[in-house]
């Protein structure tokens, strides 16, 4: 499970540790302990005892509207009949949009392209101007482009529907069994 962020407030070990990382979901306190669990892994602290959970955000995937798939299953029958022709765009290496997307080709067994941008607002530029044909991030940040019809949302990146959207179905539901990428943000205090 790669964490993608643990800062320390103070370096006397004393303050609270904030700790993100991109992986699948348990349930409430096995998720906090596991990411308390990989925060002492890094090494930064022998402890670490968990405060709060801070947010849980669902990805979406979505797709602009020019691409041929109007499911999970005809975008996975889409890359399969065009093997590293379509592209997705996320953020830097190691950001939950990024790994959502390569968990998404290692499952379902596609060939797609990564193409990075320098943060997943840029991906989200780049999807609109069609410079890539999917994406996964969090609905809030698609919300006003999927109601514009600028974008085709497809499904959640969770195992349960996202409150959010609840029409949409779980990308696992969809032909993907498996799939569960969440985002999760915590904090701990050494």
């Amino acid at each position: 499970m790669p964490v993608d962020l643990a800062t320390l407030v103070d370096p006397s070990h004393t303050a609270v540790v904030t700790c993100e990382m991109q992986r699948g979901i348990i349930g409430d306190r096995a998720e906090l302990r596991e990411l308390a669990d990989e925060v002492v892994a890094l090494g930064v602290v022998d402890k670490a005892a968990t405060l709060a959970r801070a947010a849980r955000a669902v990805g979406v995937l979505v797709v602009h509207p020019g691409v041929a798939a109007k499911s999970i299953k005809e975008l996975i029958a889409l890359a399969k009949a065009r093997p590293g022709q379509l592209n997705y765009g996320s953020g830097a290496s190691g950001t939950s949009n990024h790994l959502a997307m390569e968990l998404l080709k290692s499952l379902a067994g596609i060939n797609i392209v990564r193409v990075p941008y320098k943060s997943g607002g840029m991906a989200l530029i780049g999807l609109l101007a069609n410079e890539v044909q999917m994406t996964v991030d969090s609905a809030g940040s698609m919300m006003a482009h999927l109601k514009s019809g600028k974008l085709n949302a497809l499904a959640v990146s969770s195992t349960t529907p996202s409150l959010l959207m609840p029409e949409l179905p779980t990308i696992a539901a969809s032909g993907v069994p498996g799939y569960d990428s969440v985002a999760i943000t915590g904090f701990f205090a050494p």
